[in-house]
């Protein structure tokens, strides 16, 4: 197999590179112009959850709370973060009907019902810390978790069990050998369940599965493939795992096709970080990250053969649902949070804005009177209309299709964002193949002078 390694330049751009943590990922971005809020973080986005059996309903994880339509992306309602979920990352949706969604907030393990109105935190053994949350794609009551346990100057990892939905972790799965630290947990369904770890002293990077519900594991010492560098799982399927290698300078994409036994390296991103990964229902992969070469996407039907995609937008997460491709960029240098179309080429052309920030119309029903003042602080901040914070929520009579093949509503303009094509200190994307991986950014704006607004010809997204 030949690997696919990306162009380099000889250096980046500014303050490009910057760690990032997703569960066990790390999205680099551009620093931001704007006023930091309260916690440090600039208004971003995490991730897009798109409901099969919920045609008309996208939910939007940032890091200042959750943004919902209801009607397809016509509107858009806020709820802000809630107490017991300050700085939530590394969110997960489980299974239907109830469609729980799960976070990380602080080292708790918290869960919302009504996205985001109430959330609840589920209780860890003593002085356990969550680090990671995978909840069971068939069974809603089956949750796993990684956690921390013990003081930090001898901390060690442990694989916990929920059988209540998340409501309490009261069993330990899985303990991993002295020396051995868990960085990320995926689960195939009930029975099968996959850790990446790190084995110290040093960084040797190990896979564990267990193919019979955490009763017994098989350990796999990857390194020869890999090098000391941590591992994190972004998806599993059946046997198939999707590895990001966290080298440095480099990472890179490793591909298992037996459980973990062995790993190929598929692509290579110098000095840079992979930001994003998906897998269309067709089975073309994308993988999105940020180096110093600019804008460049890669697709791939077999993870061997990559072709180009050139220019991109700063890539948090990709989603499809309905043969409908769902990009989730960077809201001030690409001005679009969600752009989509059902006519996507693999090359990114066809891509059409669906909404930004300033799309946001109102906050929800649940929560005006709890977000009153954190609204009035996004709205100085220029992340909403003033008409937000007084606005009445929605009404459920705007019909249910998404037509994602036509522009949202034009955002009130502001300053510091890029475009696509815009001047090379606005580029720093690199997008290699298609699904969407946990990016939890608190990051990312445009730092330099703001940006030209245009039409890319090679990208195809109309930014107003």
């Amino acid at each position: 197999m030949q690997e696919r390694r990306l162009p380099e330049r000889p250096q980046l751009h500014g303050r490009l590179l910057r760690a990032l943590v997703v569960g066990g990922l790390t999205l680099a971005a551009l620093a931001g112009a704007r006023d930091a809020r309260a916690d440090g973080a600039f208004a971003d986005s995490q991730r897009l959850f798109l409901p099969p059996e919920r045609p008309a309903q996208l939910v939007l994880a940032t890091n200042f709370g959750l943004v919902t339509s209801d009607d397809g992306g016509r509107r858009w309602s806020w709820v802000c973060e809630q107490p017991l979920a300050p700085d939530a990352t590394a969110y997960q949706l489980g299974p239907p009907p109830a469609r729980r969604l799960f976070a990380i907030a602080r080292g708790a393990a918290v869960h919302t019902d009504d996205l985001g109105c109430t959330w609840s935190a589920g209780s860890l053994p003593g002085d356990a810390r969550a680090l990671d949350v995978f909840p069971d794609s068939n069974d809603a009551s089956r949750v796993y978790l990684g956690a921390g346990v013990g003081p930090a100057s001898e901390q060690r990892t442990v694989l916990l069990v929920s059988r209540d939905g998340g409501q309490s972790f009261p069993t330990v799965l899985y303990t991993p050998p002295v020396g051995a630290v868990i960085l990320g947990v995926e689960s195939t369904g009930t029975f099968t369940i996959y850790l990446s770890l790190r084995q110290g002293p040093g960084t040797h990077p190990h896979l564990a599965r267990s193919d019979d519900g955490g009763q017994s594991w098989q350990l796999f010492d990857v390194e020869a493939t890999t090098g000391a560098s941590d591992l994190g799982i972004i998806a599993a399927d059946g046997r198939r795992l999707y590895l990001r290698v966290r080298g440095f300078p480099d990472e890179t994409l490793a591909i298992s096709d037996d459980g973990g036994a062995t790993v190929r390296v598929a692509a290579r991103i110098p000095s840079g970080v992979l930001s994003a990964f998906g897998r269309r229902a067709d089975g073309t992969l994308l993988i999105a990250g940020i180096n110093s070469s600019g804008g460049v996407v890669l697709s791939s039907a077999d993870g061997l053969a990559w072709a180009p995609w050139i220019t991109a937008p700063l890539v948090r997460d990709f989603a499809e649902r309905g043969g409908i491709l769902h990009v989730l960029g960077d809201d001030a240098r690409d001005r679009f949070t969600i752009a989509a179309s059902a006519t996507a080429g693999e090359d990114g052309t066809g891509l059409r804005r669906l909404m930004g920030f300033a799309d946001v119309t109102s906050v929800r029903a649940c929560a005006v009177a709890t977000c009153a003042a954190a609204c009035q602080a996004e709205v100085a901040r220029g992340t909403f209309a003033a008409s937000v914070c007084d606005a009445p929520p929605p009404s459920p009579d705007a019909g249910t299709d998404a037509r994602v093949d036509a522009p949202s509503t034009t955002p009130a303009p502001r300053s510091g964002g890029c475009s696509f094509g815009g001047p090379p200190a606005c580029s720093g994307l690199v997008v290699l193949g298609l699904l969407a991986i946990r990016v939890g950014s608190r990051t990312g704006r445009c730092r330099t002078r703001p940006c030209s607004r245009r039409r890319s010809p090679s990208v195809g997204i109309d930014t107003p």
